[in-house]
């Protein structure tokens, strides 16, 4: 089994790491790094798309916004995503620091999968679609900079709602 480790360096004790990966190791899962995130020196990093495509299951060791990123791109393989809050809030982890061994339930078949709801948001000019989003949690949408009003047409499950300016 491939296991997938997404974690902010800095947040990250070295003992944190250490720990699961010898979690990983005794059931003789691999563990693989998102690169960019400065944990290269505890295995082999890879670009999101291979990541993604190569792994199982993914760990994310941080806060609701580290998790809250990951479910972008995890959703997408329809991978299973463990959190562990390493953040200040941690509302939408699963597991604090301190039970980390906790993990080990992933290989015993102690878990239950909590299936999530996931937002589409689509940007389009005429037919032309220009940005696609995805989020778990909420899609904010605001002008930025643009001086005109916004119009725009609300779908929800793909069926016609309401217009909104």
């Amino acid at each position: 089994m491939n296991i997938g480790i997404v974690a902010k360096k800095p947040n990250i004790e070295p003992d944190v790491i250490k720990d699961l990966l010898s979690l990983l190791d005794k059931y003789h899962a691999k563990a693989l790094f998102l690169s960019g995130q400065g944990m290269e020196e505890y295995g082999e990093s890879f670009l999101a798309d291979e990541f993604y495509s190569s792994i199982d299951f993914v760990i994310v060791l941080g806060g609701d916004g580290t998790l809250l990123e990951v479910s972008q791109y995890a959703s997408q393989y329809e991978i299973p995503i463990l959190g562990i809050n390493f953040g200040r809030v941690g509302l939408l982890t699963d597991l604090e620091r301190n039970e980390i061994s906790l993990v080990e339930k992933i290989f015993t078949g102690e878990y239950t999968i909590d299936e999530r709801m996931m937002l589409l948001a689509l940007v389009k000019e005429g037919d032309c679609e220009k940005h696609r989003f995805s989020a778990l949690n909420e899609i904010a949408v605001s002008r930025g900079t643009f001086t005109k009003m916004l119009e725009m047409d609300l779908y929800i499950d793909n069926e016609y709602c309401t217009p909104i300016r």
